[in-house]
């Protein structure tokens, strides 16, 4: 099996099934798009500047400024039909369990550091700190398959940069239920600029829109405790002071999966926004190739920092995992990079090999 380490990929729609995730066939299209730029702290860039560019690179119209929905996601939506399965129904969630609330929480789930994955996890963790890559790397690995996890510092509080995104993404479109319909598409633009361009300056926006209370009331509800916006954001990085564990960052892109973040609707527009990141050179880069075989991420990056987080599917070989990688003092982006895509191929790696045994 060849592993690749290239941005760009390039997904067919596998063969329809069943009613789960109806909008992945959409997002296997929107996933094969080249690499782009994540927001700069530092730097202030319009986000209609960096769309237009965006689209330029990928050869598809720029979105104007204040349209309700963009194109490219409003495309996504409109091939929704191509694929209709992607979770078997043994790990498919009831219509009524995105309901969650702080006095009903999801069954706690045991992160294990002895099993094969987790030690193979630590052997490359260690490899890559003895050579000064990182000096500290957090893994968590949530098998939707099984319900087990598997990790490496995955309790540890890291700054997840722009990871926590999600977070933001999350708080609103559970708020969305409360909202008249044309004031959440007012929020659409900078959805798709925050999570598929890591687009700084929307994200603030949506941040003033929402406000940090209920982005972290959202993810509280959600049984999620260790996943947290901060509160002394600046006008350079809105979400300054915010803090996130591996294992709460895999448990709740595993709830977006499973659909039980939101109605279903609205978790598969979550899913076709995270299948057209941009940035694909972490966790999308240590998968191997496959026509059947799709993933979902959202990276963060700040000095000494190289996050990624996302979601992997191919249901062809029963393969359904969340995987969260956070870094601490990483020597450089391009070595961290390598590292989180080492680790991603690790994982796939693992799994397959347990679902083809």
């Amino acid at each position: 099996m060849t592993f690749r380490r290239t941005g760009r990929r390039r997904l067919a729609a596998p063969g329809a099934g069943g009613a789960l995730l109806g909008l992945l066939g959409a997002v296997l299209l929107a996933s094969c798009q080249p690499m782009g730029q994540e927001s700069d702290p530092g730097r202030t860039v319009s986000p209609v500047d960096r769309t237009d560019a965006a689209a330029a690179a990928a050869g598809r119209p720029a979105v104007p400024p204040g349209e309700p929905a963009s194109r490219q996601t409003a495309r996504a939506m409109g091939q929704a039909s191509a694929v209709q399965e992607t979770v078997p129904d043994t790990y498919r969630p009831t219509p009524d369990t995105h309901r969650l609330t702080p006095d009903a929480p999801p069954k706690a789930t045991a992160f294990t550091i002895e099993a094969p994955l987790s030690q193979r996890l630590k052997a490359v963790a260690e490899e890559a700190v003895s050579q000064g890559v990182a000096r500290s790397i957090g893994v968590a690995v949530y098998d939707m398959a099984t319900e087990q996890g598997y990790g490496l510092n995955h309790d540890l509080l890291f700054k997840p940069a722009s990871v926590i995104k999600l977070a933001v993404l999350v708080g609103a479109y559970r708020a969305r239920e409360k909202m008249p319909p044309r004031q959440f598409e007012k929020l659409r633009p900078d959805l798709e600029r925050m999570i598929t361009l890591s687009d700084n300056p929307a994200t603030r926006r949506l941040v003033r829109r929402l406000g940090v209370q209920r982005i972290n009331m959202a993810i509280r509800e959600l049984g999620i405790r260790r996943f947290r916006v901060g509160t002394s954001g600046s006008q350079t990085w809105v979400l300054q002071g915010s803090q996130a564990a591996p294992a709460d960052t895999a448990l709740l892109l595993a709830r977006i999966a499973r659909r039980e973040v939101v109605s279903p609707q609205a978790c598969d527009e979550m899913l076709a926004l995270l299948g057209a990141q941009t940035k694909r050179h972490r966790i999308p880069a240590g998968l191997p190739e496959g026509s059947d075989l799709w993933v979902g991420n959202k990276t963060g990056t700040l000095s000494g920092i190289v996050n990624d987080a996302g979601i992997v599917l191919q249901p062809q070989r029963g393969i359904a995992y969340t995987l969260a990688i956070y870094t601490s003092g990483a020597r450089s982006e391009k070595a961290g990079e390598k590292l989180l895509a080492d680790l991603s191929a690790v994982v796939y790696g693992y799994l397959s090999s347990r679902r083809s045994g």
